[in-house]
């Protein structure tokens, strides 16, 4: 995630030298494979097609079910899967796909070592500055793509098959044919 964190952060031109913090992270690696041999393309190549032909974060929101994550039923809560920023640097696509609720509230307890229980509330995000709403996160997984090669970070509601249900779903949303779908291997 370091590295990841600082391509991003870099290519934005926030300089974090002094406030690098480092944390074990384990990597996961995947090999993605078209499910149709005829394919000749990368996923890197789909993805990049797919992300500018939807440059707008609006347009990459997968709507999912809380219950479920295979589905699109109406009448369950659902949440909001996205790839948020992504930049491509030294040849790879870098990105993270973020997860969050509409309205969901978090819970605060008020603490008082005097009392017999602690009080506990439930909070909204605050609006920002100029009124634009937010939300709390759900949580983040981080991804690199290079050619057919995946590396993903994955969080603890984020899973690596959720990454390729998105990545998969985002290709098909931008129209992008290609003849089959991108399924991830393991490789040893």
């Amino acid at each position: 995630m370091g590295f990841i964190a600082f391509v991003i952060f870099k290519q934005n031109g926030i300089s974090m030298k002094d406030e690098i913090e480092y944390k074990s992270k384990m990597l996961h690696y995947r090999r993605a494979k078209c499910s149709e041999d005829i394919n000749t393309s990368t996923l890197q190549s789909y993805l990049t097609a797919a992300l500018n032909s939807v440059p707008l974060v609006k347009d990459r929101y997968q709507l999912i079910n809380v219950d479920d994550m295979a589905g699109e039923e109406e009448g369950l809560e659902q949440v909001k899967v996205f790839i948020n920023h992504y930049v491509t640097t030294y040849g790879i696509l870098f990105g993270e796909v973020v997860r969050y609720s509409d309205g969901a509230f978090k819970s605060m307890v008020t603490v008082d070592d005097n009392a017999k229980h602690l009080s506990i509330e439930q909070v909204a995000p605050p609006k920002t500055d100029d009124g634009k709403r937010r939300q709390f996160l759900d949580s983040i997984m981080y991804f690199a793509v290079f050619d057919n090669h995946v590396v993903v970070i994955q969080s603890s509601l984020l899973q690596i098959r959720d990454c390729e249900k998105h990545l998969n779903w985002l290709i098909g949303k931008a129209g992008i044919d290609l003849g089959g779908y991108f399924v991830w291997v393991w490789v040893f």
